[in-house]
């Protein structure tokens, strides 16, 4: 977010109108060119005043706010602590020294100087405003907060003390106040372009992303030339998945200024999520050949590395950053990726483990009295909570791990979310199920707990000794009779697709595909020998169309929970999904699923094979290249008619 900071303009100095001569008229006619823009005059006619007298304290002051103007912070506070040295007592002059100080970062030194002008004059509003920004700028946001209102009592149209005012309260989560503050700032100052990229910031915070997007626009329009606003816009676009536009908007802020590394690393990553990997590289490579220490790039190049297949080269630019930075959590967060995608689990797991630690995952770690559970203590009469902490998919894959946890004789609750209660009731070993929450019921009694993906490092688990790979959750009876009543006779195969993920998955892009292009590989180029089910609950807009035409069997809200979908699985013969939950639930039905994966797929299914150690009746189809579905839906389809046309049966695990 930008700051505008209230430095002070030069003023006519009290102590030159009352004192004629030759010093006199060359201290007039030099402010009066600064006052008008003309620096290189300026200083000319204030270095002439000091030539006649070195130590002339409205010179040195004034050459030294020029130096500020001039971006020269070591010279004007040098010069203005040299013209404080005649008049102690100068508050403006002060608040100069403190602009100067805070632009050498030197904030604590900033401070000490914005108070003692206030000292000298209770009543200097850019004193009170310029003390904020210290205070700001060494953590102390409520100080800064106070600061700026006191500016605001005695100068109430102060559209610095708002801005400032209003980014503060940003900081401290105080949206509302904050989008407040950022618009009486904008009715002082409606073509402030700083102003509207705050005003858009703000929004983003606020989840407004369309309104956020037009302010960023109108500092665009109000600006061309600010790189600042390009690049905010950018940010927008890209949060909105418009990543081309975003691209564009990257690529002018970057003509404004060639050099600046956030707007190269932002390009990159949009460019990434474009999945057009190479210039990615390319902007990172050239980032790291500027600076190797620049971790963002180091952290991205390593990301692409990996989804491009190349994991000994992501994981040795995760080495090369871990061993400059140990407690670099996206480091390990990306090696332990890597690692466990080149399906070297000994390492891979216990890396895992620095997940809690990344911002942005939106992976929150619990807090317990209770210690984790890391495999070494016995278990022979404890009572162990197990809670899920992902996505529905993942709680689905690592429940498994409850049947082993009951052989080693714990007694085993299982807290997952409310949705998938009631297809868990049958998990075998486990003694209790409860809904998920911030905090375990008030007078539960467990001894130790385990989040469900650290069970795997807790069981030093292998490809080779993961438990379970077979079937391991069982559909409502009920539920199953149900919709055998509802599907009726089977006069054919039946093949349930899923071709959508979440839209809040990050990777939602990349994973899933439109059920047009679907349809047309299979419903359309296959014989009349298989019955279509849609396995999804919604059906995205840009996918209704194609639903209505396809006579594919669709049953929306007849779906009213994931036991209607576990029964309706279980009556397939086959079940063809996307990387979604409803894959993990199929596999975990030991139900013959055939799962299609991007080109960078996620870590569980590893590289380079067909096969799943996960789930025994999975088959992978993965993308040879990014981004192309057509061959995978080719294989799908030429499998497909190698599959007999007898035999299935309800509880049939596959082909």
């Amino acid at each position: 977010m930008t700051t505008n900071l209230s430095q002070g303009s030069p003023q006519m100095p009290a102590s030159v109108s009352g004192r004629p001569g030759p010093i006199a008229s060359l201290l007039h006619s030099a402010l009066s060119v600064h006052l008008q823009g003309h620096m290189t005059q300026a200083r000319t006619g204030y270095e002439q005043v000091l030539a006649l007298e070195p130590c002339n304290f409205d010179a040195l002051h004034l050459l030294g706010v020029l130096a500020l103007q001039q971006r020269d912070p070591a010279l004007a506070e040098r010069l203005i602590a040299h013209a404080l040295e005649k008049a102690p007592k100068h508050a403006p002059a002060w608040n100069h020294r403190g602009v100067a100080l805070k632009e050498l970062k030197r904030f604590k030194d900033a401070l000490d100087c914005y108070e003692q002008a206030l000292l000298i004059d209770p009543n200097f509003s850019q004193a009170h405003c310029n003390k904020g920004v210290a205070l700001k700028a060494l953590g102390r946001l409520e100080s800064a907060v106070a600061c700026y209102e006191q500016a605001l009592l005695l100068q109430s149209d102060y559209p610095e003390a708002l801005s400032n005012r209003g980014n503060a309260l940003h900081q401290l989560g105080r949206l509302g106040e904050a989008l407040d503050s950022i618009d009486a700032a904008l009715a002082l100052r409606p073509q402030a372009s700083d102003l509207h990229i705050n005003r858009g910031i703000i929004l983003q915070s606020l989840g407004l992303e369309n309104e956020a997007l037009a302010s960023f626009e109108r500092a665009v329009e109000l600006a061309p030339g600010q790189a600042q606003a390009h690049f905010n816009r950018g940010n927008a676009l890209r949060a909105m998945r418009r990543f081309d536009e975003a691209v564009h908007s990257y690529k002018l802020a970057l003509t404004l200024e060639p050099d600046s590394a956030p707007i190269s690393i932002n390009l990159g990553v949009a460019l990434q999520a474009m999945r057009r990997t190479s210039e990615a590289l390319e902007i990172f490579d050239r980032l790291i050949a500027l600076d190797p220490k620049n971790n963002q790039a180091c952290v991205n190049r390593a990301v692409i590395l990996q989804e491009s297949h190349r994991l000994q080269e992501a994981i040795a630019q995760c080495d090369q950053l871990i061993e400059r930075l140990p407690d670099l959590a996206p480091a390990h967060w990306n090696k332990a990726i890597a690692l466990l995608l080149s399906g070297n689990f000994d390492r891979g797991w216990p890396a895992y483990e620095w997940r809690w630690r990344v911002e942005g995952l939106g992976i929150a770690q619990r807090s317990f009295v209770q210690p984790q559970w890391f495999g070494q203590e016995a278990l022979a009469g404890k009572t162990i909570l197990l809670h899920a902490e992902q996505g529905l998919g993942d709680t689905l894959q690592f429940c498994r791990y409850a049947t082993p946890l009951h052989r080693l004789g714990a007694r085993v609750l299982v807290q997952a979310p409310a949705a998938l209660l009631p297809l868990l009731q049958g998990l075998p070993g486990v003694d209790q199920l409860l809904a998920d929450g911030q905090d375990a019921p008030a007078g539960l009694q467990f001894d130790l707990h385990c989040p469900m993906l650290s069970l795997p490092l807790a069981f030093r688990t292998r490809p080779d000794t993961i438990p379970s790979p077979g079937r391991y959750l069982e559909p409502s009876v009920a539920k199953l009779q149900s919709w055998r009543g509802r599907l009726g006779p089977r006069t054919k195969p039946r093949i349930g697709l899923v071709w959508r993920g979440s839209t809040l998955h990050k990777n939602d892009g990349n994973r899933s595909l439109a059920l047009a292009q679907l349809l047309a590989e299979l419903l359309a180029q296959l014989p009349e020998r298989f019955d279509f089910y849609s396995l999804q609950k919604e059906i995205r807009s840009d996918d209704s169309q194609a639903l209505l035409t396809s006579g594919l069997k669709h049953f929306g809200d007849l779906l009213q929970d994931w036991a209607d979908t576990a029964a309706l699985c279980d009556l397939m013969d086959l079940v063809i999904s996307v990387d979604t939950a409803v894959a993990h639930l199929a596999g975990a039905l030991g139900k013959a699923t055939w799962i299609l994966l991007p080109y960078a797929p996620d870590w569980r299914w590893m590289l380079g094979r067909s096969d799943s150690p996960w789930y025994a009746s999975a088959r992978l189809y993965r993308q040879e290249r990014d981004c192309q579905w057509d061959p995978v839906l080719r294989r799908v389809q030429h499998d497909l008619l190698q599959m007999p046309l007898h035999g299935s049966q309800d509880s049939s695990s596959g082909p």
